[in-house]
C-alpha cells in the first residue's frame, strides 16, 4: 500500500457489515462445510469452544456511568473493548483489569473497559466501525484481520502513540507491519503446543525431547508407545478445533515465510506443495497407522482434553489455559516437529491484542494506556492473576511453573524461527469454511488422495467465485511483501 494516505480506504474496500458475515472464533467456529455459512456473525478471538458470558467488571463500566465529562476530560478517559474473559481461569481477566484500571488511574488515565461475551465482539466492533465512533481501544486478531481494519480506515498506526521502536522493539509476535508501522499491540500470547504424558513415554522407553527433530522421529516415537500398549495421540476433531491444530503444526513445517501460506490462499502455490496438502498426508498417516484414538471423530477437543488429563493418551495438541495447570510430574511441554521451511517454528503462537480505531477521541491516551500495559510490571501482574504468559520481552519470567517456564524459553529461543499464528495468513473465510470441514474430514476418514483432489478443487472454486476477497487478499500480500 506505498503512497496511500493514512487509514484511506482503497477503492472497493469492504466496510464492516462485508468483513463480519463469514467473520467466526478460534473458539465457537462449528462444522460448516460450504461457503454458504453467512448466516453466522461470530467474530471474537478465542481457544476452545466453550461460551464465554462473563459479565463485565464493577469497576468497568459504560460510558454512560463515568464521572462528569469535564473530570473524564481532564483524566484522560479510554474506552476499551475486550473479550479476553476466554484467558486464564474463569473470572480472572476481569479481575486483572480491575486492578489495572486501578492502577492507570493513579496515573490520570481512566480506563472504560467493557467486557464483552465472545459471541458478540464482531458485532459490537462492526457497529462502531461502520458508525466510525466508539470505543478506543479494541481487541482483535493480528495480521490479515488487522489489514481488513486498516483497509477500512477503521485504526490507526501505534508508533506515534507509544514512542516507536524504542517501545515496540521490546513487544513479542507482534505480526505484520503494515506501511512501516506497527497496527496491533499484542497483549495475551495465544499459543498450540504439543503436551506430552510423562508416564506413557516412560514406560515405552522414549525420551521426551525439548522438540522433536523430525516429523519421522516422532512418528517412531509414537510407533514405540502403540507397541507397548498406549494410545500415542489423544485427539478430538468433531469440532474441528483439534484437527485444526494439527493441520497448522503440519503447514508450518514447509513454510519458508508465514505468506508462503497467502501465495496458497491466492493460487500462486500448488497443491502438489508441503505448504499446501502436506497435513493432509500428516493427518492421514496418524489415522491409517492407528496412532491416534479409534473415535477422535466421533468425540470433541474438550472430551479429549478431559480423557487426556486422566491419563489416556500419549501426547495432545493444546492450548495454555489447558496445560499451564497440569502437575508438572506427570506431564511435559514438547515443540513441534522441526519440518524442512525456514519458518517451522517450535509452536503455533499468536500475540491477541489491541488496536487503537481511528476515532479514538484521545488517541495518546489509548498509546499511553498500551505502554502502561506493556510495562514488566504489569506484565508481572498479567501473568499471576491469569496465568498466561504475556508478549513483552521485558516480563521477568523467573516466578513462572515448569511447564510456563519450558514454553517461555521455547517460544523464546533465538536458534529457532520465530513463531507466528499460522491461520492468521489466509483469508478467514477460506480457514473455517474449508480448512476446517477438511480437517475434520481426514480424521473421519475420507482418503488422502480424495481429499486433496477436493481440497484444490474447493480452493480454486473460493478464488473464482470470490473476486472481492481475493482482491483483498492480494493487497494483504503485497503490503506484507513490500
Amino acid at each position: 500500500m506505498p503512497g496511500r494516505r493514512q487509514n484511506e480506504v482503497p477503492a472497493g474496500s469492504p466496510r464492516p457489515s462485508q468483513i463480519y458475515r463469514r467473520l467466526y472464533s478460534r473458539r465457537q467456529v462449528l462444522k460448516t462445510g460450504a461457503l454458504g455459512a453467512a448466516g453466522l456473525l461470530v467474530g471474537a478471538c478465542g481457544r476452545d469452544g466453550s461460551t464465554t458470558t462473563t459479565a463485565a467488571p464493577a469497576t468497568t463500566a459504560a460510558p454512560a456511568t463515568t464521572a462528569a465529562p469535564t473530570t473524564v476530560a481532564a483524566r484522560r478517559t479510554v474506552p476499551v473493548l475486550f473479550d479476553y474473559g476466554y484467558a486464564g481461569t474463569p473470572g480472572s481477566m476481569g479481575r486483572f483489569w480491575d486492578e489495572v484500571t486501578t492502577r492507570a488511574a493513579a496515573e490520570g488515565i481512566v480506563v472504560e473497559g467493557t467486557e464483552v461475551a465472545l459471541e458478540d465482539l464482531g458485532i459490537r466492533i462492526e457497529a462502531a466501525h461502520a458508525a466510525q465512533s466508539g470505543p478506543s481501544i479494541e481487541t482483535f486478531f493480528a495480521n490479515y484481520s488487522t489489514y481488513e481494519f486498516l483497509a477500512q480506515g477503521s485504526i490507526q498506526p501505534l508508533d506515534p502513540l507509544v514512542g516507536g521502536n524504542a517501545e515496540i522493539d521490546n513487544w513479542l509476535f507482534t505480526g505484520q507491519r503494515f506501511n512501516g508501522m506497527q497496527y496491533n499491540a499484542p497483549l495475551l500470547a495465544e499459543i498450540s503446543m504439543i503436551v506430552v504424558n510423562r508416564d506413557i513415554f516412560n514406560n515405552a522407553g522414549v525420551d521426551i525431547p525439548d522438540r522433536f527433530p523430525s516429523w519421522n522421529d516422532m512418528i517412531s516415537d509414537l510407533q514405540k508407545i502403540k507397541a507397548s500398549g498406549g494410545t500415542p495421540i489423544m485427539m478430538g476433531s468433531a469440532d474441528g478445533f483439534n484437527s485444526e491444530k494439527w493441520v497448522m503444526a503440519s503447514e508450518m513445517e514447509f513454510l519458508d515465510r508465514p505468506t508462503d501460506l497467502t501465495e496458497w490462499n491466492l493460487g500462486t502455490r500448488t497443491i502438489d506443495e508441503g505448504l499446501a496438502s502436506g497435513w493432509i498426508d500428516r493427518l492421514a498417516q496418524l489415522r491409517t497407522d492407528g496412532l491416534i484414538n479409534e473415535d477422535a471423530a466421533m468425540i470433541t477437543e474438550q472430551q479429549a482434553l478431559e480423557r487426556f488429563t486422566a491419563g489416556e493418551g500419549g501426547m495432545m495438541m493444546l492450548y495454555p489455559g489447558a496445560v499451564f495447570a497440569l502437575a508438572e510430574d506427570k506431564f511435559d511441554v514438547v515443540g513441534y516437529w522441526q519440518g524442512p521451511g525456514a519458518a517451522s517454528a517450535p509452536m503455533a503462537v499468536a500475540g491477541s491484542g489491541m488496536m487503537v480505531t481511528s476515532f479514538a477521541e484521545d488517541p495518546q491516551a489509548a498509546g499511553d494506556l498500551i505502554s502502561f500495559l506493556h510495562r514488566p510490571e504489569t506484565s508481572k501482574l498479567f501473568n499471576e492473576v491469569t496465568s498466561e504468559l504475556p508478549c513483552d520481552s521485558r516480563f521477568d519470567a523467573g516466578g513462572l511453573g515448569a511447564l510456563a517456564a519450558k514454553t517461555w524459553g521455547l517460544i523464546n529461543d533465538p536458534n529457532t524461527p520465530s513463531p507466528f499464528w499460522v491461520h492468521d495468513f489466509m483469508h478467514y473465510d477460506v480457514i473455517f469454511s474449508i480448512l476446517f470441514a477438511f480437517g475434520q474430514e481426514v480424521i473421519a476418514g475420507t482418503p488422502a488422495d480424495e481429499l486433496r483432489t477436493r481440497y484444490d478443487q474447493e480452493m480454486e472454486d473460493w478464488r473464482e467465485g470470490n473476486a472481492e476477497a481475493m482482491g483483498r487478499v492480494q493487497e494483504f500480500y503485497d503490503a506484507a511483501t513490500a
